[in-house]
């Protein structure tokens, strides 16, 4: 068996994924090692997994240092990783600072290098929209080819001005300077290996293999790239989660661990859950409380501190937490209110929970909530919705059979992934293979 380290930071949504790629090949028999920021390293050491702290500087790549030019930072990465000695590294696709010193490390020793996909689709494909854009290919003037055509023309525009307004501003400490600047400190020649004209911000990457951590069935109609290999959706169990730091969270769990064990089998819950990088507007969570308590639905709402705050007295069918463990509501939920982000929506498909989303649209939200439209997986509220509107959509999801059997296939379709093994075996492939155009990309040139 391999040695494999996976590399992931930022959002908790970015890191649970990863933690389940890790925990799934460790399963499988390989030597997992897992490099991230201090606060998951009970989480990955609980999985089995080999913890390495992330330097601090690569956790907050835009800070400004006096050490700016010489990267040592790089060299600090690039000690821990070979400390490691892995035969493959799988990294999280907006970790550019890692993937860069990963490419001159490949270069100089041959590993191979893997990113790791969160959002769907991030490759341009003739009339599929682009992942921050609400709309449906060929529906509607928002889904005609030469409107699709545009949104990628300007979201291209908009990269190129914000590379030109960084360097105006920050001079030569905007981030793709300091990019380049490593690039060249590690051997590796960063104009000839990154693409410019795909979604992600500021580049990907040419010939970097990609694991899409999602189901391929989930995407829109269109021509797969070849860096991508679908794995399907890694949902990380609720045991193996890591606690949030906050007071008091031990009894809010079993509040609601009693309040589910309470509740009739026949009675309907609503689950509303609105991540951190929600922007729903702060209305909605008081319409959505009044929406369940005309009807006497049981509604479990997660908003976190602040928003509990801002919710004032509820009604006694009215449940709201802090923290919420999803999964756990999810198995007894009849229907999922939330914001559009890729993790809840696996997770609601997975368990068999119809969604209604009202779209935050932050990073690829709007694309997500698009494909769930598409699929017939659940339905799309307005932010003008009145209470009277928001139950009138929720009545008429859990009337839906048709829409619920679509989520109830597509959950077979999301736990065929992980019955296939589809991530170990895509795994076993690419560290069976040659690695003579794996190790060229580092100069872009492939044999």
């Amino acid at each position: 068996m391999a040695r494999v380290l996976c590399i992931s930071d930022g959002l908790v949504s970015v890191v649970l994924p990863a933690l389940e790629v890790g925990r799934r090949l460790a399963e499988d028999g390989h030597h997992v090692g897992f490099l991230a920021a201090a606060r998951y390293a009970e989480s990955a050491r609980r999985l089995g997994l080999r913890f390495t702290e992330l330097p601090a500087a690569v956790c907050a790549p835009r800070r400004r240092s006096q050490e700016i030019g010489r990267w040592p930072i790089g060299d600090e990465l690039a000690e821990r990783v070979l400390d490691f000695a892995p035969d493959l590294l799988l990294i999280d696709g907006e970790l550019h600072e890692v993937i860069v010193v990963a490419l001159g490390l490949q270069q100089r020793h041959g590993l191979r290098v893997v990113l790791l996909n969160s959002f769907v689709s991030i490759w341009r494909s003739p009339g599929v929209p682009p992942p921050h854009v609400l709309a449906q290919p060929g529906l509607g003037w928002r889904g005609s080819r030469l409107v699709v055509a545009a949104y990628w023309e300007a979201l291209f525009c908009r990269k190129r001005w914000r590379r030109f307004r960084g360097r105006a501003l920050q001079g030569t400490t905007d981030r793709v300077t300091r990019l380049r600047r490593l690039a060249a400190r590690h051997g590796v020649e960063l104009k000839a290996v990154v693409d410019t004209r795909q979604w992600s911000i500021p580049f990907t990457y040419r010939n970097l293999p990609v694991l899409s951590l999602h189901a391929r069935e989930f995407e829109f109609p269109h021509r797969l790239d070849v860096r991508a290999h679908y794995v399907g959706p890694m949902v990380l169990a609720s045991d193996h989660r890591p606690a949030p730091d906050q007071p008091d969270t031990g009894r809010e769990v079993r509040r609601l661990e009693a309040l589910l064990e309470a509740l009739p089998p026949s009675e309907t819950l609503v689950l509303a859950v609105f991540g951190s990088a929600a922007t729903v507007g702060d209305q909605l969570p008081r319409r959505l409380v009044d929406a369940c308590q005309v009807e006497g639905w049981t509604l479990v709402l997660g908003l976190g501190a602040r928003g509990l705050d801002q919710l004032g007295a509820l009604p006694a069918n009215v449940h709201a937490f802090p923290w919420i463990p999803q999964l756990d509501v999810l198995a007894r939920a009849d229907v999922l209110v939330t914001h559009g982000g890729i993790n809840s929506l696996d997770e609601s498909i997975l368990a068999g929970v119809p969604v209604l989303i009202y779209c935050g649209h932050a990073t690829d939200m709007a694309g997500n909530t698009s494909r769930v439209l598409w699929h017939g997986l659940g339905a799309m509220g307005s932010p003008r919705d009145t209470a009277g509107g928001i139950r009138e959509r929720l009545q008429g999801l859990l009337a839906d059979r048709d829409c619920q059997q679509r989520v109830r296939t597509m959950a077979r379709v999301y736990q065929e992934y992980a019955t296939s093994r589809r991530l170990e075996e895509t795994v076993r492939h690419l560290l069976e293979e040659d690695g003579g155009e794996l190790a060229d990309t580092a100069s872009g040139q492939r044999r």
